[in-house]
């Protein structure tokens, strides 16, 4: 995003990062989004869907928040498997998932759509 200015006294560019989503706010000669999604972008957004429905089955499997848990996301769909292997930290740290496997056999299992891709959350208390 690229605003004509930020302001003298208050510095508005982590709010505006905040409020509107965006990576970065440049100062320029006037208002500008770039709306242009990229691979990697679209990848982060993947990973941000998927901790969302693991968060879900976390939530159906009745678990408490800060529960620890054992993960495994299985996809045959290679854009959401590098999403995944790409932000396997992010997923862990916010899911708080202790191990990440593509082939756990976990109690607690669901199926959820990530951009058309099937996706397969299976989940137990670690």
């Amino acid at each position: 995003m690229t605003v004509p200015s930020l302001g003298e006294f208050v510095k508005f560019e982590d709010v505006l990062i905040d409020e509107l989503n965006v990576k970065k706010v440049l100062v320029g000669d006037e208002l500008a989004i770039d709306t242009e999604l990229t691979p990697e972008l679209k990848r982060e957004g993947y990973a941000r869907e998927v901790v969302r429905f693991v968060q879900a089955a976390r939530k159906n499997a009745g678990l408490n928040v800060d529960d620890r848990i054992s993960l495994s996301l299985e996809t045959t769909d290679s854009e959401l498997q590098e999403a995944i292997a790409e932000h396997k930290e992010l997923i862990a740290a916010e899911t708080l998932a202790v191990t990440i496997t593509t082939d756990g056999q976990y109690e607690n299992e669901s199926t959820a759509t990530v951009d058309g891709a099937d996706l397969l959350v299976r989940l137990q208390k670690a």
